[in-house]
């Protein structure tokens, strides 16, 4: 997997896990950048650490960093380069015929992958969809700028159709392995590769049971109900196995073998709810694989959460002339319609290495989550978005992916701009901060306030990191670190952590220095108290080779517990 968010579902996997600690919940405090020019539902950090947002009908790079967002650099097609097109980040790219390209990803050779489609996609009535690449090579050659014929280095293969139905289109993103990228239609499942000959080659084909979109009733309270006709979610690729669920009136979780296409598992996903309880699955299945043999998925019931007016188009069924996905009606009342339902599965490859087996191990009937979810896989923290219906006020929510039990909350506030309107809550790369964009163009953040000055409460800590160890050692906790301004050569600083299990009196600190090594401090500069949340107190001092920023009365610290029993 990649260790960026530079794709909808943090990986080519589009798994929703990110590989950093997130907020713990150590006096979480909350803050937020408002946005004057543009509103960003979805926000990658690319490799560099820049944030890539939809931007105006392209894409820009903007700094999120201070109250109000600054734009860095964009991409405007129809200003840039008088092209009559639309660029999306997220999934879908218009072409100046009003045409989709649902998805676009890269496979693990560089070839660019596309799929065409939309939302809501009859088969009985919508033309064959299509799936396909550009090479990897024409795509550098016109990075480079040079010229190409881009129609012969661009493959592409229609979908078969099912059972006298040939509209068959995807209708939602596509996922990328080693072995290839994996489409899912509103009929089928495919695994896609490169083919020796330049073609597409289809390694395998795997129908599921579909048969519409469910759709809330017209004297219903209910929102519109379900986006996709097929299944509305990504395909997800865990450990071995790709995983979906479907759309049928009682809808299961597939685990389809990643080799062989062959369906391994199936499991009803919203067995605890009350019968008659509305159920659609529209925002990405999370999946993590906390080992070889183990996957762990989190599915979401999302019916209630889009405008009922999407699905009016009595000749197309086409979402987007039928109607916006958010609707003001539905941004003010909030997720009064929104339907509950919340389940961790796990999928088990059993000893002889060919079946397997999914069991249900939490689930809730109250939940009701408006976000896409994020694991913080090291720290076991599922992160998420969503709106207490009694009180009217929206709050990020933060779970234990073990038990599915609340560890805390932080309020946000009750005005409708706070919705978020499904939007995906992020993990920022430096481990300590997690945030939301909402309808009011504000984009909402929460990190721990764990580190302080002890006797001086006016310098302000910056820079505040919580990363994973990279100490060839045996590291306790999480590499933390910050930078700050002090008037005074010799300066005493507070971290609390909620991190470390281990004998405190085994514990030996050590510092990154500025070539990147560490050094063992001596013990006489520190001291832990050992609690559930543990308090460690660091003597700081001028000159001293372990802070990185050699400015006087500046510090820059990194540092990182071991286990030297």
């Amino acid at each position: 997997m990649s260790t960026g968010e530079a794709v909808v579902h943090a990986d080519p996997y589009n798994s929703d896990v990110a590989n950093y600690p997130g907020v713990m919940g150590i006096d979480p405090s909350l803050s937020f950048s408002y946005d004057s020019e543009n509103s960003s539902s979805l926000i990658f950090t690319d490799n560099a650490g820049n944030k890539i947002v939809p931007y105006q009908k392209g894409i820009a790079i903007r700094d999120f960093s201070g109250e109000e967002i600054q734009t860095i650099g964009s991409f405007v097609p129809v200003t840039d380069d008088g092209a009559d097109y639309t660029l999306q980040t997220s999934y879908m790219y218009i072409d100046h015929e009003d045409r989709n390209l649902l998805s676009l990803v890269a496979d693990y050779k560089g070839n660019i992958w596309f799929a065409s489609g939309g939302m809501c996609v009859y088969p009985d009535r919508y033309p064959h969809g299509f799936a396909g690449y550009v090479e990897y090579d024409a795509v550098q050659k016109l990075l480079a700028g040079e010229n190409v014929d881009i129609s012969a280095a661009t493959h592409f293969t229609l979908f078969e159709g099912r059972d006298g139905m040939d509209g068959e289109a995807a209708e939602n993103g596509i996922s990328s392995s080693p072995d290839g990228v994996v489409v899912l239609t509103n009929l089928s499942c495919y695994l896609l590769r490169d083919a020796a000959d330049g073609g597409v080659e289809q390694v395998w084909k795997q129908p599921y049971d579909s048969h519409g979109a469910n759709v809330a009733a017209e004297d219903a309270q209910y929102t519109g109900g379900g986006l996709a006709w097929g299944s509305g979610t990504t395909p997800t690729i865990g450990n071995n196995l790709v995983f979906f669920t479907d759309n049928a009136d009682t809808i299961s979780l597939y685990a389809i073998d990643l080799q062989s296409g062959e369906v391994v598992a199936k499991q009803e996903v919203f067995g605890m709810l009350d019968a008659g309880t509305p159920t659609a699955v529209d925002n990405s299945i999370l999946v993590y694989g906390p080992d070889d043999d183990t996957n762990i998925v989190v599915v979401g019931n999302t019916f209630g959460l889009w405008a009922k007016g999407i699905y009016t188009d009595p000749e197309t069924g086409d979402a987007e002339t039928g109607g916006s996905l958010v609707d003001v009606s539905l941004i003010q009342n909030g997720n009064i319609a929104l339907q509950p339902g919340m389940v961790r599965i796990d999928v088990t490859r059993k000893q002889n290495a060919t079946k397997y087996e999914a069991k249900t191990v939490w689930s809730s009937d109250e939940m009701k989550n408006s976000s896409v979810a994020r694991l913080a896989a090291p720290s076991g923290r599922l992160y998420l978005y969503n709106q207490d219906t009694e009180t009217g006020i929206w709050q990020f929510e933060v779970l234990d992916i073990e038990d599915g039990k609340t560890l805390f909350t932080v309020p946000v506030g009750e005005s409708p701009g706070n919705n978020n309107c499904g939007a995906i809550v992020q993990i920022d790369p430096d481990g300590n901060k997690v945030s939301v964009p909402a309808a009011d163009k504000h984009l909402w953040s929460i990190q721990d306030d764990f580190i302080r000055i002890v006797g001086d409460e006016e310098t302000v800590v910056n820079d505040v990191t919580r990363l994973l160890p990279d100490i060839d050692q045996q590291a306790v906790g999480y590499l933390t670190g910050c930078s700050f301004e002090s008037a005074t050569g010799e300066v005493e600083v507070e971290i609390e952590m909620a991190d470390i299990n281990a004998d405190t009196s085994k514990l030996a600190l050590y510092a990154q220095t500025a070539s990147g090594d560490y050094q063992k401090l001596d013990q006489e500069l520190w001291d832990i108290t050992e609690g559930q949340i543990s308090v460690l107190k660091l003597r700081m001092q001028d000159n001293v080779d372990w802070d990185i920023n050699a400015d006087q009365g500046a510090y820059h610290i990194a540092l990182q517990f071991v286990y030297e029993p």
